[in-house]
Formats: C-alpha cells, sequence, structure tokens
C-alpha cells in the first residue's frame, strides 16, 4: 500500500471537519490532522468521535514525544484553554507535570506555562480514573488543601511522584494524599527535604498496597518512622533510603522484620549509622533479595557481604561502591557462592581490593553484564585481561582512575 502523505495546514483548514468525517477518516490521517489543528481545535469534536479514535489515538499521539512538550505551538493554548479540563474527562490514566521530559501514554505539562495548582485540581475534579499524578519538581503553590481536593476525586491513584519538589511537599501533603489515596503502591518522595516520620506514620495507617516507595534524601526521617512504615505497609518490594543518615541498626532490623517476605530491592547508601549486626539480620529475614546498595556504609566489613552471599540466594545487583573496610576476601566469597546469578557488581572505590577480586570476579561470573571498579588502585592489566575471557556478556566496564 503506498504511503499516504502528510496533512498540510491548507488541507487542514479546509476540511472543518464533520463527524461523519471524523468516524470515516484512515487512523494516520487523523493523527496528522490532530497534529496540524491542534487539541484547542478538535476536543469539541470529541463527543462525535469513537472511542478508537478518540481518547486512544489521543492519548497515544500525546505519547509521542513530539506536540506536548516546551517549544510546541498548542501546547501554552492546551493548558490555558478548557482542554485540559476536557482531556480529563476522557478518562486521563496519568497526569505528569515533571521537569523532565518523558515519553509515554500521558500528558506533560511543560512549566513554562501558566499551570497552576488550581489548574491541576480542575483536571482531577474530572479525572477519576486517574492512575498516576507526577509532580516531579513541581510544587507552584500546591498545598495540603489543593492534595486533599485531589484524593478526594481520584482515589484509585497507584502511583504518586513527589520526587525533587524540595520543601514544597511537606508533611502536611503527603497525609492529605494518604487520607484519600488507600490504593497507593508506588510512592516518591525523593528529595522532599521537610518531610518528618509524620509522613510514614499516614503512609502506614492508609495506605497497606505500597510496594514501592522511595524516600532519599529526606534526611528528618528516623528509626522510628520506618518502624511505623514497615508494621503498615507489610508488601514493600522495593525500598530506597539513600542518604536518610539518621537511621540507624533499629531502622534495618525493622525492615527486616517487616519485609520479611516481600522485599527484593534495598538501597540504605550513605547510612552510615548502620553496622553488620543489622545486615545479618537483613539477610536472614529477606531471602528474597535481588538487589542490595551498601555503599559508602562506612561501618560495614566483610561480615556483611557474606552474610548476604550465605542467605540470599536470588542476589543479582550488588553494590559496595566506596566501601573502605571490604577486602578480597568477602568480595571472593561473594562471587564463588553467588557467582552465577550476580549481573550488576559495583566495587570501585573500596582501597582495600585488588586483582584478586577481579580475576575472582571473572572465573566465577559468566552472566555479569556491567562491573565497576573505578577508583581501585591495585588493580592491573592482568586481572582486566581475565574479564575479557571469562565475562562473554560484559557490557559495561568501569576502570575509571585505576592506575
Amino acid at each position: 500500500m503506498a504511503r499516504m502523505r502528510p496533512v498540510t495546514r491548507a488541507m487542514a483548514a479546509e476540511m472543518a471537519p464533520s463527524s461523519v468525517a471524523l468516524m470515516q477518516m484512515p487512523r494516520d490521517f487523523l493523527v496528522s490532522l490532530l497534529f496540524m489543528l491542534g487539541m484547542k481545535a478538535c476536543a469539541p469534536l470529541d463527543s462525535a468521535m469513537s472511542e478508537r479514535i478518540g481518547r486512544g489515538l489521543l492519548l497515544e499521539m500525546m505519547g509521542s514525544g513530539d506536540v506536548w512538550y516546551e517549544g510546541s505551538r498548542h501546547a501554552e493554548d492546551f493548558i490555558r484553554g478548557d482542554c485540559l479540563v476536557w482531556l480529563g474527562k476522557r478518562g486521563l490514566p496519568v497526569l505528569s507535570l515533571s521537569c523532565r521530559p518523558h515519553i509515554g501514554h500521558y500528558w506533560e505539562a511543560p512549566l513554562d506555562t501558566a499551570m497552576t495548582s488550581e489548574r491541576v485540581v480542575a483536571v482531577a475534579r474530572n479525572s477519576r480514573k486517574l492512575k498516576a499524578l507526577h509532580l516531579r519538581g513541581w510544587t507552584e503553590g500546591f498545598t495540603a488543601a489543593h492534595m486533599a481536593q485531589i484524593a478526594a476525586h481520584c482515589q484509585d491513584v497507584e502511583t504518586l511522584d513527589f520526587a525533587d519538589c524540595g520543601p514544597g511537599i511537606t508533611d502536611e501533603v503527603v497525609i492529605a494524599a494518604a487520607s484519600g489515596m488507600h490504593k497507593l503502591k508506588n510512592v516518591n518522595l525523593y528529595s522532599c527535604q521537610v518531610i518528618t516520620n509524620a509522613s510514614l506514620v499516614a503512609l502506614s495507617s492508609h495506605c497497606p498496597h505500597i510496594i514501592k516507595a522511595d524516600f532519599s534524601y529526606c534526611r528528618q526521617i528516623t528509626d522510628e518512622g520506618l518502624i511505623s512504615f514497615t508494621q503498615g505497609c507489610l508488601l514493600i518490594e522495593d525500598l530506597k533510603l539513600y542518604y536518610v543518615d539518621e537511621i540507624t541498626d533499629l531502622g534495618i532490623k525493622a525492615i527486616a522484620n517487616g519485609c520479611r517476605f516481600t522485599l527484593k530491592s534495598l538501597n540504605v547508601s550513605w547510612c552510615n549509622l548502620i553496622t553488620d549486626e543489622s545486615i545479618k539480620l537483613l539477610a536472614q529475614q529477606c531471602s528474597l533479595l535481588q538487589k542490595i546498595d551498601i555503599s559508602y556504609c562506612d561501618r560495614l566489613t566483610d561480615v556483611a557481604l557474606k552474610h548476604l552471599a550465605n542467605l540470599c540466594p536470588a542476589l543479582s545487583d550488588v553494590n559496595i561502591h566506596g566501601s573502605r573496610r571490604m577486602t578480597d576476601e568477602a568480595v571472593i566469597h561473594l562471587v564463588r557462592t553467588r557467582g552465577s546469578s550476580i549481573r550488576f557488581l559495583y566495587i570501585g572505590s573500596c582501597p582495600l581490593l585488588t586483582d584478586l577480586s577481579v580475576i575472582a570476579i571473572a572465573d566465577n561470573c559468566p552472566h555479569l553484564v556491567k562491573l565497576d571498579c573505578s577508583l581501585i588502585d591495585n588493580i592491573t592489566d592482568m586481572s582486566v585481561m581475565r574479564l575479557a575471557e571469562g565475562c562473554k556478556e560484559l557490557t559495561h566496564v568501569n576502570l575509571y582512575a585505576c592506575k
């Protein structure tokens, strides 16, 4: 079949689409027409469109990454006009105000427009099917009252993303969200610096279905908050606590006990107060663990890594970067015990490691995909050559600053 020629501006202007014309248009031609006219012109025609031509194609078009980001000639009109609310009525599944471009089947607003908290609420009031709300890096006067209105109308939301919102997202906002969005499964509070234990208590009380949570850089969270969170949220599979540096062994033990049947991924990088004792319990309780990041945890030693190797048979992604007290003995034990399953291994900036670790990796990790050996002075060409021979699936090796 011959390729359909693109719709020109003149063609689009002449069409003045009727319901019959829209219903009969070939799919590719209709998409081209909508690109040319813009949503503001086409939204009123929605009632004349079939489900196939209407919502499905419009969402697909907006997910293409070509129209709705910064620089789109229709984006500002779209936000300022009634089309925002219209789109909500069409069952928008995901609303994103991320400051970073992202391609997917949802609408993402450029942030230099007239978007306000009130407009976000307007969308939510008409988007009862909303499943995910992303407000990455965007707060613009957003308050607990706004969040409460959204939560009241969007009770089926499963993903709530406040990453990089800094001090704009407070405990009151999170409490308002948790109080109305009881189906939450994924919560991202990365770098919401003013969040405290109160937010975790609210999530624990109202959102028992959470599977994935990111509290990284929420440095006011302590053991008390983690204890409460893990008592109410018993389905956690993925938990990120990067640089939550008030956490001690008590917090890790709470995770080990509360998430023992579900936890698959844990990031406690830069949590400098935890010791081998809590990691030992974690390994004993969480046998499903696949991914562990204990990088830059200064108090951890070979004991922690050996227990993880012995008791977590599914380990495939291990990060001990910056572990100043870990030696070749621990790395060799890890790869000899779990080498067949390990695909990602980060051992960079561990000053006590030598060629012995790299050779053991080469001999025992046939499925290794990525290896970070950066900033290790004691690695030579000899061990790197062994890697090339033994790790046939290896695609990334970081040897930065290896003397």
